[in-house]
């Protein structure tokens, strides 16, 4: 990822969600970072065709992970 487009963050508890969005070579990647619980990980979380689509894997992965009324809190990046 060369530049990164939006981030978001969700915590719910001591656990927390940080994402990545940018341009990929292919589309558009989504890259996580989770913390809480245990030792801080970040992984990339697949290239999508756009960036409505990223963000919904995120959403559905906080509400999977952490709780079903969690939201995410987008921030755009600005030059």
């Amino acid at each position: 990822m060369n530049s990164v487009l939006m981030t978001g963050h969700a915590k719910w508890g001591t656990e927390e969600f940080e994402f990545k969005i940018g341009p990929w070579a292919d589309g558009i990647g989504l890259i996580m970072r989770h913390t809480g619980y245990s030792a801080p990980r970040e992984t990339g979380a697949g290239i999508w065709p756009s960036i409505e689509k990223a963000q919904e894997i995120a959403d559905q992965t906080v509400k999977r992970l952490l709780d079903p009324s969690c939201s995410i809190v987008w921030n755009t990046q600005s030059d």
